[in-house]
């Protein structure tokens, strides 16, 4: 099978003092074993890549100002997808359906950063989320496939800094969920939900770790034989833990 690698770079034009940005690039790959890359530097960049079939890869790197990135991988098995996004502003969106799919949203510096990552098929995904600066939302949510329960998923999501809100969802069996903030005033839920962790299966662990004060964390999860952890060193911290059928 032969295999093709895209790359698209957007750079900053500055012409008498003059920034141009606001640059869109769209990428369409069909086939197995794809690579698709676009890399932006400049304010109110659009970057989407769009997969089909299985062995893909995509990466999104936006440098510099608040940018849209868009990764959808649709069908098949053992997709790649990463989106690097620095200083504030941003909006990261992850799509992939299938199993064996590993994503990872790295927003390194800034306020006002969102990431979200949906991830649905049979299972045994990976999805990662890194934000470092303050009044970020950050969402993940793993759902099963139609045909039967999600099984094997992990998932982890990373804050440091205040204000931070996550929500990480699961659906299915076996599922393994972390979240990790460092700061004041965070929220493990409230993200795009009401909970920090929701987990409806059987099986499945849990475990949030929040370092500051007035923080906030919670646990639900749904079904039999659980597992959940949540430790929080500060002052003035709530947490919420609910397991039940």
């Amino acid at each position: 099978m032969c295999k093709k690698i895209v790359t698209i770079a957007a750079i900053v034009l500055a012409v008498s003092g003059l920034t141009l940005a606001g640059n869109t690039a769209t990428i369409t790959t069909t086939g197995s074993g794809n690579s698709a890359s676009a890399t932006q530097s400049g304010d109110l960049n659009v970057a989407t890549i769009e997969q089909v079939v299985d062995d893909s890869i995509a990466v999104v790197v936006q440098k510099v100002g608040s940018n849209n990135a868009k990764i959808l991988q649709s069908s098949g098995s053992d997709h790649t997808a990463n989106i690097n996004q620095l200083t504030a502003g941003n909006d990261a969106l992850i799509q992939q359906f299938g199993y064996y799919q590993v994503g990872t949203t790295t927003q390194d510096v800034g306020t006002g950063n969102i990431a979200r990552m949906w991830q649905s098929g049979y299972g045994w995904n990976t999805a990662t989320q890194l934000q470092q600066g303050s009044g970020n939302r950050a969402v993940i949510n793993e759902q099963r496939n139609p045909w039967g329960a999600t099984a094997g998923n992990t998932a982890s999501q990373t804050q440091i800094l205040d204000n931070n809100k996550a929500t990480l969802q699961q659906k299915g069996q076996g599922n393994n969920a972390v979240q990790y903030q460092e700061g004041n005033n965070n929220w493990s839920g409230e993200g795009y939900g009401p909970l920090g962790i929701w987990q409806d299966g059987n099986n499945n662990y849990a475990d949030i770790y929040q370092f500051g004060n007035t923080n906030r964390a919670s646990i639900s999860q749904t079904g039999d034989w659980h597992w959940s952890t949540i430790s929080q060193i500060g002052d003035g911290n709530i947490a919420t833990v609910v397991q039940g059928p």
